[in-house]
């Protein structure tokens, strides 16, 4: 027995060796350009790839991994809709991690973990070295997570409430399912003048018609456009009776009580060329709304003037509660027929 396993190892050995020196030599340098160099095959710019360049590759593709493998700390509260702290949500998260290059190559994967939150609501978990965070779910019995919350997470990041500071946690919000109240919902397009000429939609019935709560007004110069050619154009949003209030996403489940204004106007001119910062064709705004008849909702208003020929699109994305409440928390289950 002990010299079968004797002749065994005799056997291995070589080949052990040989595979330990090879995977050395091919971190070393990289396989792609260790086979580009064997096989003398140019690289896009007609060159053979040399030791030097193989060097430099490992290098950047180290420096690149360090950048990306972030650590995945991660810290959170957690709400009901009147701001109380939940204890006992289980939070599940899903981490996309960033492995050490290794014989010349660079991969990720994702692990999948979670976490309670305490009595005050807060909860952390560290997910280990990567660059993206994904919030899978929230639970607790009874509620949902409130609509439009923002679950994905860039390491680093400068955007707020990107919960790398434990200062700072991101904020997350569970509606009672007590509390959602039905409401009318509609994501609707429409093809509507640039020369001035108003659009009325109705936010109740979901389609454009003059007895409409919401006024849009578009204005292009010149009317027609030709190929890049860039232009100057004006937006006015107007409320009849009632306001709006502009908001960067995500929107609170409550609308505000105050801070209204029945019309916003936009103005987008003076870019005298495709690459001028100024240059925009289309914008995407958010707003909480209140109509004359103090009804409460959210909505979200899409304009794109790049057609070359009016009319041009514009989309309504919008939530509105006829109850007169400030609560806008939806479930389809609960979506209004358009009114009649």
């Amino acid at each position: 027995m002990l010299n079968l396993l004797k002749n065994k190892i005799r056997t291995l050995l070589p080949w052990t060796v040989l595979l330990l020196t090879l995977v050395l030599w091919m971190e070393a340098e990289p396989v792609g350009l260790w086979w580009a160099r064997l096989s003398q095959n140019p690289d896009d710019h007609g060159r053979v790839p040399s030791a030097a360049d193989a060097s430099r590759y490992n290098s950047q593709l180290r420096e690149a991994a360090r950048s990306m493998r972030q650590p995945l700390r991660f810290w959170g509260r957690v709400a009901d809709q009147d701001g109380g702290p939940m204890e006992g949500v289980k939070v599940f998260y899903r981490a996309q991690l960033v492995d050490l290059p290794w014989i010349g190559a660079m991969g990720t994967h994702e692990e999948y973990g979670s976490t309670l939150s305490g009595a005050d609501g807060a909860f952390f978990f560290d997910a280990g070295r990567g660059m993206r965070v994904e919030l899978t779910y929230l639970i607790k019995s009874g509620y949902q997570l409130a609509q439009d919350t923002n679950r994905f997470f860039e390491y680093p990041s400068t955007k707020p409430g990107a919960s790398q500071d434990p200062a700072k946690p991101a904020r997350f919000v569970l509606v009672h399912e007590s509390a959602v109240e039905p409401q009318h919902s509609f994501n609707v397009g429409f093809h509507v003048p640039c020369d001035g000429t108003p659009c009325t939609v109705d936010l109740k019935r979901g389609k454009a018609t003059p007895e409409g709560q919401l006024r849009v007004v578009l204005t292009r110069n010149p009317l027609r456009v030709e190929g890049i050619e860039t232009f100057d154009w004006w937006m006015r949003l107007e409320m009849i009776g009632g306001g709006l209030v502009e908001v960067e996403p995500p929107l609170a489940v409550k609308a505000p009580e105050e801070g209204y204004k029945e019309q916003i106007s936009y103005e987008f001119t003076g870019a005298k060329s495709p690459f001028d910062p100024r240059w925009c064709y289309s914008t995407s705004r958010y707003f909480y709304c209140r109509t004359a008849a103090g009804e409460y909702g959210r909505m979200r208003i899409i304009a794109d003037l790049s057609s070359r020929e009016p009319p041009v699109r514009l989309e309504v994305e919008s939530w509105l509660n006829p109850s007169g409440s400030r609560n806008l928390q939806f479930e389809k289950s609960k979506a209004l027929p358009p009114a009649p």
